[in-house]
């Protein structure tokens, strides 16, 4: 499970090759949103020193539909060409793509009809209660941000050593209290212009009213 699968048009004719027989899964949210919480997640955590606009300013002096975009911040917004790939190489009956606001909307009705999909027992209960790794903002205290970002590379060395529920207890400790880090209008509005025609592609490719992710 991983989003990088997104990000690349090399993937899928390898799954394919492997699995051909394999379902596959996609959630696919607003490549505004999404860029902006991937900047905002790495902000938090001491990987990212610029601010976002010089983030912005970076990737645009670059392309940005790519054939491999992982790891990136505008580029990996640009995923049809890479979902095209796996229409091309899958039926379409294999593949369930859902909307982020889905999840959001009711996530009960989410895992039905997924469990559906998989052929496991759609009214299995699923506790959607919890949000993981919310990111939505800078750690509130100024001593406990210094600390966080300043021992990224350390953690990020030793993360496979360290059990997962301890990381989650130490990433929910240390995220308690978060401080709001919205997203400029003007640049909001800049990356609407961006993206405008790959949501069009996508709302093309789902058969779905994408128009609520223009800025």
């Amino acid at each position: 499970v991983s989003p990088v699968y997104l990000a690349s048009v090399h993937v899928a004719p390898e799954i394919a090759r492997q699995l051909p027989d394999v379902r596959l899964v996609a959630i696919l949210r607003s490549p505004i949103e999404r860029v902006y919480a991937r900047f905002v997640a790495r902000y938090r955590d001491g990987l990212e020193r610029r601010s976002f606009a010089e983030v912005v300013r970076d990737d645009l002096r670059e392309p940005l539909i790519r054939d491999v975009a992982f790891g990136t911040y505008l580029p990996a917004g640009f995923c049809s060409h890479v979902l095209r790939t796996y229409l091309d190489c899958f039926p379409r009956d294999r593949i369930r793509i859902y909307l982020f606001e889905d999840l959001q909307r009711d996530a009960d009705a989410l895992m039905t009809d997924l469990f559906s999909f998989l052929d496991v027992d759609p009214g299995h209960p699923v506790d959607t209660a919890v949000r993981h790794n919310a990111s939505g903002g800078v750690i509130g205290s100024r001593a406990t941000r210094a600390l966080w970002t300043r021992t990224a590379l350390p953690r990020a060395a030793v993360r496979r050593f360290v059990p997962r529920p301890l990381r989650d207890r130490t990433f929910a400790l240390v995220s308690r209290s978060v401080v709001p880090l919205p997203l400029e209008p003007g640049l909001r509005a800049e990356l609407g212009a961006v993206y405008r025609d790959e949501i069009d592609r996508l709302g093309a490719m789902l058969d779905r009213d994408l128009s609520h992710w223009h800025a």
